[in-house]
Order: structure tokens, then C-alpha cells, then sequence
């Protein structure tokens, strides 16, 4: 492909016609789709460095949180706070799949902390 056919690839969905509804309705239809799952696909990386990490979400407070004992995951985490995370449904045909992506930046808590101890507590995973 070139440069322009992969611009026009990624700007597909900004030039669909689209259906706005108000802010705080759209605000409860995503908290409420959030909390409605439990799972995400969870994206880091750093230079040449991708890793794509199906975990368990919980989401309070306005952030998710999320326990990992490791993995490959924190090799994007050391060099780049920059992730991505997906939550999305059993793909049910096409036009029918719900799904929500997030963009943000992650932080480590560091254990045993006063954030994690009261993460660990609403998740009621003793320490």
C-alpha cells in the first residue's frame, strides 16, 4: 500500500456519517458497557516492542485497575507508559460488534501501598 491508501485506511471510520448523542448519556452507556465486562486486551510496547495481554479489569474511581503478578507486558511498561486496551464482544457479525478502545497512560502502584492495599480490598483479595 502506499502512504496516501494507508491514510485513507486509517481515516475510514472519522469520514462515516455518524450518530452523536448527548455527552452525559454517552458518559453512562460507556461506564455502564465497562462495567458490564470484566476483561480487556491490554496494549504496551516500546521501539520495536509490541505486546498485546488479555487481563482482568475492575474500574472505580474513574481508572481501571488491574493486578499482574508479570510478564511480557512490562517490558513496554519500563520504557513507555503509553498503552491501549480494548473491551469487546464475541464477534456476532459483521456491523454488530460492540467494542470500546482506550488510549491512556499507566501507572504502577507500588505494592502494599495505600492505593493498592484499598484496590486489594474492593476487589476482596486479601493481602
Amino acid at each position: 500500500m502506499t502512504h496516501e491508501q494507508f491514510e485513507q485506511a486509517a481515516q475510514y471510520w472519522n469520514k462515516k456519517e455518524k450518530i452523536t448523542m448527548p455527552e452525559e448519556a454517552l458518559k453512562q452507556a460507556v461506564e455502564k458497557y465497562i462495567q458490564e465486562n470484566n476483561t480487556c486486551a491490554l496494549a504496551t510496547g516500546s521501539g520495536d516492542y509490541v505486546r498485546c495481554t488479555p487481563i482482568e479489569y475492575s474500574y472505580h474511581d474513574g481508572k481501571f485497575w488491574m493486578f499482574s503478578e508479570g510478564g511480557e507486558k512490562f517490558i513496554g511498561l519500563e520504557k513507555n507508559a503509553n498503552v491501549s486496551l480494548a473491551i469487546f464482544d464475541k464477534y456476532d457479525g459483521f456491523g454488530n460488534l460492540e467494542s470500546l478502545q482506550i488510549m491512556g497512560r499507566a501507572e504502577i502502584i507500588e505494592p502494599f501501598s495505600d492505593s493498592y492495599n484499598a484496590h486489594a480490598e474492593y476487589k476482596k483479595i486479601p493481602l
